[in-house]
């Protein structure tokens, strides 16, 4: 899940994070070896973490679990009600996927009508992608990313949703990760007849 917005590092220190947010005495902290990213928090067991910058915090969860997602949702429901007066333009949630064995339902897709003539011209076709922004849902516009690489498709959701503030983002917020994450595999299944559970979270 990413809050987009104009967040104050200053208060999302990780004794901060801890007692307010993971509901915890400490966090585990990590650094970019480049100091050019924003910090990793990470709960005590280590099924999330969240990453806190300037425009935006991420949460990942480490695993599939949808009580993962619960506790996700949760955090950023205390987060966006413990400071309601942050600037909140929009969030996004976010779920991946990789088929490796059903291939023969999913390559023809990335034929395109150019694949000839590139190689003809002596051009290696390596990674092909096929993105998509999909009105389906209420309240929300999905942006849907498949990508050929090499002997695997990756399927990319992100669940976008625009806001005005805080309080809008809160509301919109509640009871959409685990529906979404269903909506995704009910996806795959309806239109590519594929069954799967969802891979780790990914940043937006």
């Amino acid at each position: 899940m990413v809050l987009v917005g104009k967040w104050n590092k200053y208060i999302l220190v990780p004794d901060w994070v801890g007692t307010n947010i993971f509901k915890q005495k400490t966090v585990q902290v990590e650094f970019p070896l480049n100091l050019q990213g924003p910090p990793r928090f990470t709960n005590d067991e280590g099924d999330i973490r969240m990453l806190p910058d300037d425009d935006r915090v991420i949460f990942v969860a480490v695993k599939n679990d949808e009580a993962i997602l619960k506790k996700i949702e949760q955090m950023a429901n205390d987060l966006l009600s413990i400071l309601p007066y942050t600037p909140i333009s929009s969030f996004g949630e976010n779920f991946g996927f990789i088929e490796e064995t059903n291939l023969e339902r999913i390559l023809p897709l990335f034929e395109f009508p150019d694949n000839d003539s590139l190689s003809r011209k002596g051009c290696a076709i390596g990674k092909s992608s096929i993105r998509r922004t999909i009105s389906k849902y209420p309240n929300t516009v999905l942006n849907f990313v498949m990508k050929q690489d090499g002997p695997k498709v990756i399927f990319d959701f992100n669940f976008h949703y625009l806001v005005k503030d805080a309080k809008e983002a809160l509301e919109k917020i509640t009871g959409s990760f685990i529906e979404n994450k269903r909506r995704s595999e009910e996806f795959l299944r309806e239109i590519y007849g594929l069954e799967y559970e969802t891979e780790e979270e990914h940043d937006d």
